[in-house]
């Protein structure tokens, strides 16, 4: 295993043990960050030859695409554990601030009044 598989393998375990979008997005930046791993190996690049740039760097990019797809599972699977929290929800304030906020976004104003109105 190579030093980018493991990178990959680390970061996949690091996604997985993410229970919130805030806690995946630091994550994320350990990996893709502007300081991020992926980002030092990019960086690290300038040194090499012609030869080694093509290799390593097409090395990397698959590297940072199995990240990307690891951390974009990972927020599917956050998605989605949040959809089925709202369809059974815990308790019955959950469900009736949900429909108060349907109810208020559904509103609309017809019409303007008029000049007179308003100043009353």
């Amino acid at each position: 295993m190579t030093e980018l598989d493991s990178l990959v393998e680390a970061a996949s375990a690091s996604f997985a043990q993410a229970q919130t979008p805030a806690d995946l997005e630091n994550a994320k930046a350990l990996y893709l960050g502007k300081s991020g791993r992926i980002t030092e190996m990019m960086k690290g690049m300038a040194a090499l030859s012609v030869e080694e740039k093509k290799s390593f760097g097409a090395a990397v990019n698959m590297a940072k695409q199995g990240i990307e797809a690891a951390l974009n599972a990972r927020r599917q699977a956050l998605v989605n554990a949040r959809i089925s929290s709202f369809r059974d929800p815990p308790t019955t304030i959950l469900s009736s601030s949900a429909i108060i906020i349907l109810l208020a976004v559904g509103l609309r104003q017809i019409g303007n009044l008029q000049l007179t109105v308003r100043l009353r």
